[in-house]
């Protein structure tokens, strides 16, 4: 356990353990981005070789992800599933330094594409299943799934399973909500019958 110095004995201040702890998230957060923790390639399938003077990170840092990132991003997946997508030349590893690491734009590439610039932050963070974006639409899965399939709701393809980016389900509802309150506020047409009180 950490213990904190006494202001009154060493003469200064103490910064908050809630602000502490903030900063030490980010550290770790930075930590796991540009930091790569001993992994192991079991399978042996294809890997693209990374030399550490091809890669500068002070100046173009590229984030990193290994397989438990991922299985948590994408709440799917196995070492199965990876050996696959690896066989078949889908999602290739990095060998950096012999460690195995997914690039972030081999990652989405793989998902189904690059976001636009104004979006990539919200593509980084992990996706929501189906089932998650029902509770919080307040609909089915299976209607959730229709509207991906009808290229309404924009989604990502996690081999066969259906995945979704926060941000795009958000700014989806809101248009929902925009078209619904649209119609209900529309003006009744000529040759739409109107119902009396009487």
């Amino acid at each position: 356990m950490r213990r904190y110095a006494n202001p009154m004995q060493s003469g200064g201040t103490i910064g908050h353990p809630s602000i502490e702890f903030e900063n030490f998230k980010a550290q770790i957060w930075n930590r796991r981005i540009f930091s790569l923790v001993p992994s192991c390639h079991e399978h042996g399938g294809p890997t693209m070789d990374v030399k550490p003077n091809q890669v500068s990170i002070a100046v173009s840092p590229t984030p990193f992800w290994d397989r438990a990132d991922l299985i948590r991003r994408w709440q799917h997946g196995s070492d199965a599933f990876f050996w696959r997508q690896e066989r078949a030349g889908r999602l290739l590893p990095v060998h950096y330094n012999g460690l195995l690491r997914y690039r972030m734009e081999d990652v989405l590439r793989f998902e189904g594409g690059q976001p636009s610039d104004d979006m990539a932050a919200a593509y980084a963070v992990d996706l929501m299943h189906p089932d998650q974006v029902a509770d919080v639409c307040k609909c089915t899965p299976s209607y959730i799934i229709n509207s991906a399939k009808a290229d309404d709701l924009p989604c990502r393809r996690i081999g066969r399973a259906w995945r979704f980016v926060p941000a795009e389900v958000a700014r989806w509802q809101q248009d929902k909500w925009v078209a619904r309150a649209r119609r209900m506020n529309a003006k009744p047409s000529k040759n739409q019958r109107i119902l009396s009180d009487e």
